[in-house]
Formats: C-alpha cells, structure tokens, sequence
C-alpha cells in the first residue's frame, strides 16, 4: 500500500495584513483577499524587507514599492517577496 507525501502550499496564508511589520515574516507569498493594496502605514511594511511583486487572480502583475497603493482589477492580490 502506498501513500502520497503531501507537499506544503507556498499559497496557504491569507491575511489582510500582508507583509505589514510584525505579520508574515517568515513566508514567502502572502494572499490578500483584496484588490487594493495600500503600502502606506506609518508603523507599516518594513523597509528592509524591499519591493513586492503584486499578481492579482486576473494575471495582473505590477512590482509593489513601500509608500505607495496599489490597485488591481481582480479580488485577490498574491504578494511575493522579491
């Protein structure tokens, strides 16, 4: 009898909090259940962190800077780290 390894999900977390300091450190990809992305907040994303690429459920990609918000026309925003 075999049994499969199941490998993990690079895409399980989903927060509405992304990358913003203290959240989601040590993943890679963060999920956002959103289109807009705001990289704004004063006590907000970690600068040492660098630029996020932003690809929402529609195939739009954009590359994501601290101080800025973003839009995308899909409802859901894949943050990678890059």
């Amino acid at each position: 009898m075999g049994f499969k390894i199941k490998k993990p999900n690079p895409l399980k977390t989903i927060d509405v909090n992304g990358f913003r300091k203290g959240y989601n450190r040590g993943e890679k990809n963060v999920i956002i259940p959103s289109g807009n992305i705001t990289m704004t907040e004063e006590n907000g994303f970690p600068l040492e962190a660098g630029e996020l690429l932003g690809e929402d459920n529609l195939g739009n990609k954009k590359i994501m800077k601290p101080g800025y918000n973003y839009n995308f026309p899909g409802d859901t925003v894949l943050e990678t780290k890059i």
